[in-house]
């Protein structure tokens, strides 16, 4: 007796639907394993960081005139009106930038040009001698910019110059009680000496009319301007000169 096997031939259709529910499975279970969504860490700013608040704009109108504040400015600059004449100098048109526009960075840098050429001219004056003049610029430097790191080391340039400009010729007392010529003669050379550097004296006299003869004397040399002098009374007669121009 023959037993027959049936062999089942699988159609098109049945493979499709095998295939279908394949692709269904494994879309399951890889649903199940991605991955959780990534979330950024939250970027902490610093005070420094944090963004300013926008400042207000200059008016059209004020960049205008502050255009042309800066032009005159530099030019007074250049032909060295730095304070003077009023009101057309370099330094009342960098102020008046700074009134339209606080921190304008041209006209912070103008002002610091106009000290700086103070100090320069101050310590050429200093180096020539002319103390008094040199002593004028620092004077307009403090009344600009009383900070300047470079103010101290010239105020303290010119206090040096000023000490050792300072000479103190004394005079003996047995030639004023009797006007000697001798000392009539040295008196008439210092005189010439001062005159030349057009300094100031102070005449140290025991009574007014010895310091009267001294200043007779020292002003007969004619090679130069009359002699600005004062006079203290004290009991060591001298004629004390300062070279200051």
């Amino acid at each position: 007796m023959r037993i027959f096997s049936v062999r089942r031939v699988a159609s098109p259709d049945y493979n499709y639907a095998v295939v279908l529910l394949l692709g269904i499975w494994l879309l399951v279970v890889t649903s199940c394993t991605i991955a959780p969504p990534i979330i950024a860490p939250a970027i902490s700013i610093t005070p420094n960081q944090r963004p300013t608040a926008p400042q207000n704009p200059v008016p059209e109108p004020a960049l205008i005139e502050i255009q042309r504040l800066l032009r005159e400015a530099e030019e007074a600059l250049f032909d060295d009106r730095l304070t003077t004449p009023v009101e057309d100098n370099a330094w009342y048109r960098y102020l008046r930038v700074l009134v339209l526009e606080p921190g304008n960075q041209s006209a912070q840098e103008g002002i610091s040009d106009i000290v700086e050429k103070y100090l320069a001219w101050a310590i050429q004056d200093i180096e020539a001698g002319y103390l008094r003049k040199a002593r004028n610029y620092l004077s307009k430097v403090r009344a600009i910019d009383a900070t300047h790191p470079n103010l101290p080391a010239v105020e303290k340039r010119l206090s040096q110059r000023k000490a050792s400009s300072q000479q103190i010729v004394k005079l003996s007392r047995f030639d004023l009680d009797n006007h000697t010529i001798s000392l009539a003669n040295e008196l008439f050379l210092l005189g010439t000496q001062i005159q030349k550097q057009n300094a100031r004296i102070i005449i140290v006299a025991r009574n007014d009319a010895e310091g009267r003869w001294i200043y007779q004397q020292l002003n007969k040399a004619d090679s130069g301007p009359r002699i600005r002098a004062q006079i203290q009374l004290d009991t060591t007669p001298s004629v004390k000169i300062f070279s200051i121009q």
